[in-house]
């Protein structure tokens, strides 16, 4: 194998294992995600998370995590954030805890979800 042939197979290698390690959330943006954001309460229907899901403190993976549950949520809003990911900001209908889940944790949600920025 020629020197140019592995050069090219290693930086390759090295993409595809960056993609793997970002994660939901993980993208180029710049600018940190605000970790201290609240959604008004526009929708007020429910939803079903699939197992125990992590409540975070912003519409990120690295935002900090409240505790996580499982169960339905009642929806305040929805939000795109910096990554082109959509959240979700629900309270757990048993505890009351309020928090930002990711829609791909979720199922059983209902079409045209209002935006927490109209």
């Amino acid at each position: 194998m020629n020197k140019t042939k592995l050069i090219r197979i290693m930086t390759a290698a090295a993409v595809v294992g960056t993609g793997l390690v970002g994660g939901v959330g993980a993208g180029t943006a710049s600018a940190a995600p605000n970790c201290n954001q609240y959604g008004p309460l526009r929708d007020g229907r429910t939803l079903q998370s699939i197992g125990s899901i992590p409540y975070k403190a912003g519409p990120a993976a690295e935002c900090p995590t409240y505790r996580s549950l499982e169960g339905r949520a009642v929806i305040h809003c929805q939000k795109k954030n910096t990554y082109g990911n959509i959240w979700f900001f629900v309270r757990h209908q048993a505890t009351g805890q309020t928090g930002w889940i990711y829609k791909g944790d979720t199922t059983l949600y209902p079409d045209g979800i209002k935006w927490c920025n109209p």
